[in-house]
C-alpha cells in the first residue's frame, strides 16, 4: 500500500482548532454533528512533484465536494495510479478504500471500515481479497485513539494467529507511539500545533522547523485516522519517523525535517505555491501547489 503523500495527511485525529496546550489536535466528536468535518476553505486542489532531473513526476489531486474531502488520487510518471476514497455516514468516517494499480503489483484494493458504538470509534476492519482483520480501538475523553488491538483470529485474516496492542499516549505537548512488534517507541514533541522533534528508541533525534506565516492544508483529521488504521498491519509500508503523517499534518508549512529541506520560492496568500526540495544540500524536486 502506497505510503500516503499527503498528505498527505490519511491517519486519523483532527483539523485545526488547537487548544491552549501544544498536544496534537483531538479526533472527531464521533457524530454529534450531522456533516463530516470540513476541510479548510480554499483547500489545495493538487500537488505536483517534479524531480530535478525531470525524469519523475507525481501528481496528487484532491476530490472535495461541498467542503468535504471525498478522496485523492496519486498519479506517477511510471504509470502507477493510487486512488484513495473516503465514505461517510452522517458526520462519521465509515470507510477508507485504497486502490492500487501498479506495474509491479497489479490491481490491489484494500478497504478499512470504521465502526462506532455510542458515537465513539470502537473497531477498524481491514478487508483485502476476501480476508478480514479486526482491530479493537480505544479512545480517550477527547476521542483520540489511545490503543489499537489486533483481535486474535486463528485461521482467517492476513494476520491470522497473531495478536498485539499498539498504544498512543498523549501528554500536554507529546504523543508517544509504541510499536507492538518490538516495543520500540516514537515520541513526537509539539509546539504551537507543529511537531518540532521526533525521537525514537534507537536514539534517532530529528529537529523540525516550520514557516509559521504559512498554513498547511493537510492538517486534517482523517489523514491521521487513515494512517493509524494502516500502522503495523500486513501489506502496509506505512512507517513512523520524521516524514510521517504526524509531521505532515502539522499546523504550519514544514521547512526542514533534518534531512529534507523545503524552500518556498512562491506563495499564494498564506500558502505555498512553488517549493524547491533538497535532500541534504542536493536539489531533489520542485513542488507545485494548485488551489
Amino acid at each position: 500500500m502506497k505510503k500516503l503523500l499527503l498528505l498527505a495527511a490519511a491517519a486519523l485525529t483532527v483539523v485545526a482548532c488547537k487548544k491552549d496546550s501544544d498536544e496534537p489536535t483531538p479526533t472527531p466528536d464521533g457524530g454529534g454533528n450531522q456533516k463530516p468535518v470540513e476541510v479548510p476553505a480554499g483547500f489545495v486542489k493538487s500537488i505536483q512533484e517534479v524531480s530535478t532531473d525531470g525524469t519523475r513526476t507525481k501528481t496528487t489531486t484532491y476530490n472535495v465536494e461541498n467542503n468535504v474531502l471525498k478522496g485523492w488520487t496519486e498519479v506517477i510518471s511510471n504509470g502507477d495510479i493510487y486512488t484513495h476514497t473516503l465514505e461517510y455516514k452522517g458526520a462519521q468516517l465509515s470507510t477508507y478504500t485504497s486502490a492500487e494499480n501498479s506495474a509491479s503489483r497489479g490491481n490491489i484494493v484494500t478497504k478499512f471500515n470504521f465502526l462506532y458504538e455510542n458515537n465513539k470509534l470502537t473497531k477498524i476492519e481491514k478487508v483485502r481479497d476476501g480476508k478480514k482483520d479486526v482491530f479493537n480501538i480505544t479512545v480517550d475523553d477527547q476521542n483520540r485513539i489511545t490503543s489499537k488491538h489486533l483481535v486474535l483470529n486463528p485461521t482467517d485474516g492476513w494476520d491470522a494467529g497473531k495478536t498485539w496492542t499498539a498504544t498512543f499516549t498523549y501528554s500536554a505537548n507529546t504523543l508517544v507511539i509504541k510499536d507492538p512488534r518490538d516495543g520500540s517507541t516514537n515520541t513526537y514533541t509539539y509546539e504551537d500545533g507543529n511537531v518540532v522533534r521526533v525521537q525514537d528508541s534507537y536514539r534517532n533525534n530529528r529537529v523540525l522547523t516550520y514557516d509559521k506565516t504559512l498554513v498547511n492544508d493537510l492538517n486534517f483529521e482523517y489523514f491521521r485516522w487513515i494512517y493509524i488504521a494502516q500502522l503495523f498491519v500486513r501489506h502496509s509500508d506505512i512507517t513512523l519517523g520524521s516524514d510521517d503523517i504526524f509531521v505532515r499534518t502539522s499546523k504550519n508549512f514544514l521547512t526542514s525535517n533534518g534531512v529534507m529541506h523545503y524552500e518556498v520560492v512562491e506563495k499564494q496568500g498564506n500558502k505555498p505555491k512553488k517549493v524547491n526540495r533538497k535532500y541534504g544540500t542536493n536539489p531533489d524536486a520542485t513542488i507545485f501547489y494548485t488551489y
